[in-house]
């Protein structure tokens, strides 16, 4: 009998060894929670921005400004429908003050306009805007804008030649002049 108790013992010592790994194994795992809070906030918010410069042509094409290098900006978005850029199609001193010269924008001519983006929805670029339409990411999303193109300068009022006369009539020597271009976001 003595010897029958010895194995009995030797049994259950061995089922609970193999017990307690077993459970040992089902739980391996752990997990780290948190709330992200707002990590972007609804709308858009604009993160980068790099102007381009701009040459004015001789002869015949001596009213046009062109886009010598493409500008930048970056736009970070959420939960929007969709984004565009415009320009305000007036030229400005080197203080920013509007001058009488309109400047109208074609961002197709020329060094030409690009849009880069990752919302998903259609890129159009015509000669008075770019934009992405029919977003429907709700993920934080990121679009560079880079307009090129040119600037058509005129005085309003005039037509043609009279027209192009007087703006170039209306330019400083050696003035620093500027075009402003403005995204809108669309919710």
């Amino acid at each position: 009998m003595k010897n029958l108790t010895s194995k009995i013992v030797t049994v259950v010592s061995a089922l609970t060894i193999a017990s307690s790994a077993m459970a040992y194994n089902d739980v391996n795992n752990i997990a780290w929670t948190g709330n992200s809070g707002t990590v972007s906030a609804e709308g858009c918010q604009f993160r980068f921005q790099a102007n381009s410069t701009m040459n004015l042509g001789t002869g015949e094409e001596a009213h046009v400004w062109s886009a010598a290098t493409k500008g930048t900006i970056q736009v970070r978005s959420r939960n929007i429908s969709s984004l565009e850029m415009t320009s305000d199609n007036v030229l400005r001193d080197a203080n920013g003050a509007a001058t009488d010269v309109v400047a109208t924008v074609d961002y197709t001519a020329g060094v030409n306009s690009l849009i880069q983006t990752n919302t998903g929805g259609t890129i159009s670029k015509t000669a008075t805007s770019l934009g992405v339409t029919g977003i429907t990411s709700t993920e934080a999303t990121t679009t560079n804008f880079h307009p090129g193109g040119t600037a058509t300068m005129g005085v309003a009022g005039l037509t043609g030649t009279a027209s192009n006369q007087a703006a170039l009539n209306a330019l400083t020597n050696g003035t620093v002049y500027t075009v402003n271009h403005t995204v809108t976001c669309t919710q």
